[in-house]
């Protein structure tokens, strides 16, 4: 019996060593090369692309599955410019056969050679990464996805679930890229993007583990327009079954060249660890550091949850998270203890909630961005209380450049808050409510419409001696010699500066200007060209003079009111008496002189008041 099962062993070993040397001569015999238009001819069955491979196949059994090929390319469907989607110059793959049986990938080092790829939306809008024929795209999903349900992130999530069900163990002793190129270019928009010199190293790959990347590439951009260098360096940990992957230490270094940077420059350190966990469906940012002149963020930590929401058109990532920043900079200007709240749902995009200190005040805002129609939508909502803008001002010199909070919107009321940070002392309080809709630049300007309103309490105008203009004014409706101009730094002390305005199509329009003192008081009413910068603004002002009424001192106006001039931008504004309405001052205290010294009584007063009437009517 015993003799009997070993010669029966002895059978079956013989067999599968016949087996196996059958298979090595076939291997060693077999030329693929032979079949490569078979294999083109499938690849386009399955998928509608061509497939070109002009270089040498080689492939080898064991102990080694291994596949090298040189030379090959997919093409693009019809209606895009560019023939090739895709091509690599060379590809090296090694993989240990028995080890497969056991649910064991082990690889040698895996090489990629000037790979390319070229993405491209055409002129009505199509994309060559999407535009796969009917038929292929069946297959593609049968073979992917057995459910048939769309490729993407459902096919991700349940392939991700399958592996963390029967996880693999995963080896890879390398896998480097080498000299690689991405391209990506919008006929729509005529923008152009090329990502080249990519290089991409890791070794000692082993799921459970963590393991080194590096990468690096070059960037340039025509809109905008854009060059540069971006290096990579971090430690990946995923977990057996992907459940989660962690992006450990990772920084990013990065020089920038381009004509909308600071300084035609940016020189980009950014330093973080970054938590998936795709069980939660959460993410997580750990300790973020990000120094990207004039930007600066310090100590960010953020917790976000992710899903899908599907519908008829279209598979869009939901998130929800907030994010917690120790300081934030913008040049000089900084904000400490800022709180993000972040959502993101049906391609609308929104920032719920967002506080920040902000030079001795508190700031709060909420802006949101609706792109589910076919023209965005931006609104925003600000409010600043108690901010001390004297120091804003010490720190920002005497030209600010301020954070967008809402892009295009506020960007524009950003000029105009410009112009008071820039030249206004004291304790501020803003409110803005904005809203826009447009396609490009020029439309969110056009269609700006909301409110701005201020107050100023106990502060100083720099720049500005409104006392000096009175007395200006006063002299040449006088015909007086003009006042000499003080030596002393100009500026104009008040007790309240407020004013609200009303935006509509990008022009902020004011008529209840208001700066009072002890000595002066200032109306006025006018508008701001958020689109130009330009200012265009008639202010009245008049001395305050103490009069004793039932025993108490109170501040009394002057009869004479000083008509003033706002113009030139919002950067560089200038204020000057209205020459015109001087002149017609002077014409009418000719008139009024002639009527007291040729009419008189209660007719000429009677005249003198018609004629005011109509002063302020014409007005």
């Amino acid at each position: 019996m015993r003799k009997s099962i070993k010669w029966f062993i002895s059978i079956i070993v013989i067999a599968i060593v016949v087996v196996i040397i059958a298979a090595i001569v076939f291997i060693s015999s077999f030329n693929i090369n032979n079949y490569k238009t078979a294999i083109s001819s499938q690849f386009t069955k399955v998928t509608g692309r061509t497939l070109t491979i002009n270089g040498n196949i080689q492939l080898s059994l064991f102990p080694w599955l291994g596949l090298k090929l040189h030379d090959a390319s997919i093409g693009n469907p019809a209606g895009f410019a560019n023939k090739q989607f895709a091509s690599i110059g060379e590809v090296d793959i090694k993989v240990k056969l028995l080890p497969l049986f056991s649910g064991r990938l082990e690889a040698n080092k895996i090489i990629a050679k000037r790979a390319q790829i070229n993405l491209i939306k055409n002129a009505k809008g199509e994309s060559n990464w999407q535009h796969w024929n009917k038929n292929g795209k069946q297959k593609l999903a049968a073979i992917t996805n057995p459910s048939g349900s769309p490729l993407g992130y459902n096919a991700a999530i349940k392939a991700s679930t399958q592996m963390q069900k029967t996880p693999w163990k995963i080896n890879i002793s390398a896998i480097e890229l080498d000299n690689s190129t991405l391209t990506y270019r919008d006929q729509q928009t005529d923008q152009n993007i090329k990502l080249d010199h990519i290089q991409f190293s890791s070794h000692d790959i082993n799921i459970g583990n963590s393991f080194p990347l590096l990468a690096s590439l070059h960037i340039v951009s025509n809109k905008p327009k854009l060059t540069g260098q971006v290096n990579l360096k971090a430690n990946l940990l995923v977990s057996k079954g992907l459940a989660q992957i962690n992006l450990e230490k990772m920084r990013l270094q990065s020089t920038l060249q381009g004509e909308g940077l600071p300084n035609k420059q940016m020189n980009v350190v950014l330093n973080t660890t970054i938590n998936l966990n795709q069980t939660a469906q959460a993410v997580r940012l750990v300790n973020l550091d990000l120094q990207a002149a004039p930007l600066m963020l310090k100590k960010v930590n953020g917790q976000f949850r992710y899903g899908e929401q599907t519908s008829s058109m279209n598979n869009d990532l939901s998130v929800k998270g907030q994010l917690n920043l120790s300081e934030l900079g913008f040049g000089p200007f900084k904000m400490q203890h800022v709180i993000i709240g972040i959502l993101a749902k049906n391609n609308v995009y929104s920032i719920p909630s967002l506080s920040a200190d902000v030079y001795g005040g508190r700031l709060t805002a909420s802006g949101r961005y609706d792109h589910s129609g076919e023209t965005p939508i931006i609104n925003i909502k600000q409010s600043l209380k108690n901010m001390q803008a004297g120091p804003l001002m010490a720190t920002l010199g005497l030209q600010v450049s301020l954070i967008n909070y809402g892009v295009y919107a506020s960007s524009m009321f950003n000029k105009l808050w410009q112009l008071f940070t820039t030249h206004v002392q004291g304790n501020a309080n803003f409110n803005t409510e904005l809203t826009t809709q447009g396609k490009n630049a020029q439309a969110l300007r056009s269609n700006l419409h909301g409110k701005l309103a201020f107050a100023f309490k106990d502060g100083a105008i720099k720049g500005i001696n409104i006392g000096y203009l009175i007395n200006l004014g006063t002299a040449l409706i006088n015909r007086q010699t003009p006042p000499q101009r003080t030596t002393s730094p100009t500026q104009t002390t008040f007790g309240l500066l407020q004013g609200s305005f009303s935006v509509r199509n990008g022009i902020a329009s004011s008529n209840d200007l208001l700066l009072e003192s002890p000595l002066l008081r200032v109306t006025g009413k006018g508008s701001a060209n958020l689109s130009n910068n330009t200012l265009n603004f008639m202010l009245k002002a008049t001395q305050l003079r103490q009069k004793t009424v039932g025993g108490q001192q109170v501040n009394v106006p002057s009869k004479l009111v000083i008509p003033l001039l706002v113009k030139g931008t919002l950067q560089q504004p200038t204020i000057r008496p209205d020459m015109q309405t001087i002149l017609l001052l002077q014409g009418k205290q000719q008139i009024d002189k002639e009527i007291d010294k040729n009419i008189g009584g209660s007719f000429g007063k009677t005249l003198k008041k018609k004629l005011n009437q109509l002063e302020n009517l014409l007005e």
